[in-house]
């Protein structure tokens, strides 16, 4: 059956090699980002700004002018600025589920050049306000809930778990800000 699926002529062509991603490194890098021990005039901090259209429609507009280039329009990283990167932009609409307010408002704040991160993120603090930084975060959080405009916390809250993925650990002593085991 599969033979009938080649190209006339290409029976004996030689395959083109695929490039491939080594999964495990990137996860092994975003791993160790995510365990960063959030400092301490962040940890805790917890999104002041609810999900309403008006705040959500800042955070669009703020993202699309500082963000969008590295991680793209859909929050997956596929910014073009952000695919040359190294390592690559992350992608936020996914990554701002699992991770904790304090933790977002402090890689926004202060961006990515440090230990462990090393990457082209700027420090976002000289350039927005700090309302306009929350702004931005309830944006990347609603792009990662399909749109619906849940931000963690508010999820947390309306499910009893308070205190998960908000940099206070997961029980196991490491503080790293996910809620869940390392």
């Amino acid at each position: 059956l599969l033979a009938a699926c080649q190209v006339e002529g290409e029976a004996d062509a030689e395959p083109t090699p695929v490039p491939t991603v080594d999964m495990m490194a990137i996860r092994d890098q975003m791993q160790l980002r995510h365990q960063a021990t959030i400092p301490e005039e962040y940890a805790g901090l917890v999104n002041p700004v609810s999900a309403t259209e008006e705040v959500l429609a800042d955070g669009e507009d703020i993202y699309a002018t500082y963000c969008t280039v590295c991680h793209g329009e859909t929050g997956m990283g596929e910014g073009a600025a952000g695919q040359t990167l190294n390592p690559v932009a992350a992608p936020v609409a996914q990554t701002s589920q699992m991770l904790g307010d304090d933790y977002l408002f402090w890689r926004v704040s202060e961006g990515g050049t440090m230990d462990p991160f090393n990457s082209a993120m700027p420090t976002w603090s000289n350039t927005l306000s700090e309302e306009e930084r929350w702004a931005v975060i309830t944006y990347i959080q609603s792009l990662g809930a399909n749109g619906a405009g849940h931000n963690m916390s508010d999820m947390q809250h309306e499910n009893g778990m308070q205190g998960m993925g908000q940099g206070h650990g997961n029980g196991n002593g490491n503080g790293n800000g996910m809620g869940g085991p390392p």
